[in-house]
């Protein structure tokens, strides 16, 4: 409050400055607050949206680029089996690789079905009778 004239002492001479409260500030002020930190959450859901669309975006490059080298290794693969029917000095089989392929397949499928029967210690042993010319490294667990 401000004081118009110094020699009166009459209450209504004094002038009344428009002063919000102090409680009503204080409430503006904590509302500007959480207003900010809406703000600084709403900054950090972007950031990690822009992340993630970042790391898929990687992911999908990634995929591409794989999805590009078994292209070229099949297209190989293709060349040489064409190669193959090609050469008729050696008169090579495709019929005869097949067989032979899923011969092996057929192979493998007996062998894992054996594997999965046996129980760990079973395996072991199976791996200890195999060929010495197949280099096996053992650790021993120490049970304690």
């Amino acid at each position: 409050m401000v004081r118009k004239k110094s020699s009166s002492s009459n209450i209504d001479e004094y002038e009344l400055m428009p002063v919000k409260p102090l409680q009503e500030l204080q409430r503006e002020m904590r509302q500007l607050r959480k207003e900010m930190t809406r703000e600084d959450s709403s900054q950090k859901l972007l950031v990690k949206l822009l992340n993630s669309n970042l790391a898929t975006q990687q992911k999908i490059i990634e995929q591409n680029y794989k999805l590009e080298e078994l292209k070229t290794h099949l297209k190989k693969f293709v060349d040489v089996i064409q190669n193959i029917e090609l050469d008729d000095e050696h008169e090579h089989d495709l019929n005869k690789l097949h067989l032979k392929m899923n011969d092996l397949h057929d192979k493998h499928d007996d062998l894992t079905r054996a594997f999965k029967q046996f129980g760990s210690k079973d395996v072991f042993t199976a791996f200890r009778r195999l060929p010495s010319g197949i280099p096996i490294k053992y650790k021993r667990r120490n049970d304690k």
